[in-house]
């Protein structure tokens, strides 16, 4: 069905005139950019990117989540002079600070500059021939890209929703204020990535069956398809030193792994956080060409709750990037053995 719905009951949607009854109702709608508060025409939103234009010298995006650092680096790989602007003082909120450290090493060698606390707006109404004036900072920009972070896509209806910052609020099983109506992925704000959206969507259709589980969104991971990509599971060490969790770091690189050193694609690393009681792994950071994918091998670690020894005890074929987890777990229990 096809048109715009609207929520008119605790169990009933309207569409095109036409009514529709159910005992549940799941709302996806997702997120959309906020406009800036002054419109000029040097912004571009991101869906309206990549049409046909020429891609400007200057280019300065707005943003701090994984959008904003995706394109900051394609542009620069691109041969374009870039400045990413972020309105907090970080990147990659949800990044553990040593992958954000990592992340600032390589912008700093890419040749990309970083403004913090400077909103999109901030920029707009320091923006006047084709130049930014910041802090005593003249960029030039010719092209100013809105990677805000989003905000959530309420559906039109006549019925109230608690809400968080912006979000609907739900519960831990993705239930909002209105009993019977759940609300998955971005529009409830607890995730910024598809791949979770689709998991609080199968969860939920779970409980309706009377499938009942806990969604755990720690053991979900995060990707972000940086140049090398980065990607995380599990607890970061700021959290777990709030929780008061002992914990251990055992780190291998991929610079001494030898799949990696044969491919020239030997910058990165495995990064794991275990629990020094029993050994459980408790987070997972990767940098690596392939980090997207190699997470999946942390997230059956987590989903399992193994521990660091489980984790030196997996064989890993020869010659393999993935071997870097066996050293990381050797290296957690005793001494890597190629490091």
């Amino acid at each position: 069905i096809k048109g715009e719905a609207k929520i008119t009951s605790e169990n009933t949607v309207t569409v095109n005139n036409r009514n529709l009854e159910a005992g549940n109702i799941i709302i996806a709608t997702g997120l959309k950019s906020p406009k800036p508060e002054n419109t000029s025409e040097v912004v571009v939103e991101v869906n309206d990117l990549f049409t046909d234009r020429e891609i400007p010298e200057h280019i300065v995006v707005a943003g701090y989540d994984a959008v904003a650092v995706e394109l900051a680096q394609l542009f620069s790989v691109l041969g374009k002079k870039v400045t990413l602007i972020s309105p907090t003082d970080t990147l990659i909120p949800l990044a553990d600070p040593y992958l954000f450290d990592h992340l600032v090493s390589n912008f700093k060698k890419q040749k990309i500059n970083i403004v913090y606390n400077t909103t999109l707006d901030d920029a707009l109404a320091a923006y006047a021939n084709h130049m930014i004036d910041l802090n005593g900072e003249s960029i030039k920009c010719n092209m100013l890209i809105n990677a805000s972070h989003r905000k959530a896509t309420l559906p039109a209806s006549d019925v109230n929703f608690d809400q968080e910052n912006g979000f609907l609020k739900t519960d831990e099983d993705c239930e909002t204020s209105v009993h019977n109506i759940y609300a998955v992925g971005d529009v409830n704000g607890k995730s910024r990535f598809a791949h979770i959206g689709s998991a609080q969507g199968l969860h939920v259709i779970n409980k309706i069956k009377g499938v009942r589980q806990k969604l755990d969104l720690k053991k979900y991971p995060i990707n972000m398809y940086s140049i090398p990509e980065m990607a995380q599971i599990g607890y970061t060490e700021p959290e777990l030193k709030a929780d008061g969790v002992d914990y251990k770091i055992s780190e291998f690189p991929l610079s001494a792994n030898g799949k990696a050193m044969t491919e020239g694609t030997n910058e990165g690393f495995v990064r794991i956080l275990s629990d020094t009681k029993y050994g459980e792994v408790m987070g997972v950071q990767i940098v690596a060409p392939h980090a997207t994918d190699m997470i999946a091998e942390a997230s059956a670690y987590m989903q399992l709750e193994s521990t660091i020894y489980d984790v030196a005890n997996t064989v890993h074929a020869h010659p393999t990037i993935s071997e870097v987890f066996m050293e990381a777990g050797f290296e957690a229990v005793d001494k890597a053995i190629h490091k």
